[in-house]
């Protein structure tokens, strides 16, 4: 399991220095991450695909 630094009432630190509830961290974190691109043709490529947990 993650430990999540937190501060005097609860809420978990952002690494842009703000807070959030950990129900809005659930909710609008992610812990992965994929880019692709599309050529004219329509071929698809996987350039970058990462799991971030």
């Amino acid at each position: 399991m993650n430990e999540y630094e937190t501060d005097e009432r609860g809420r978990v630190l952002l690494i842009n220095g703000g807070t959030a509830s950990w129900d809005e961290v659930k909710a609008n974190g992610f812990d992965y991450i994929a880019v692709s691109c599309e050529d004219e043709a329509g071929k698809v490529t996987e350039i970058l695909s990462l799991e971030l947990a």
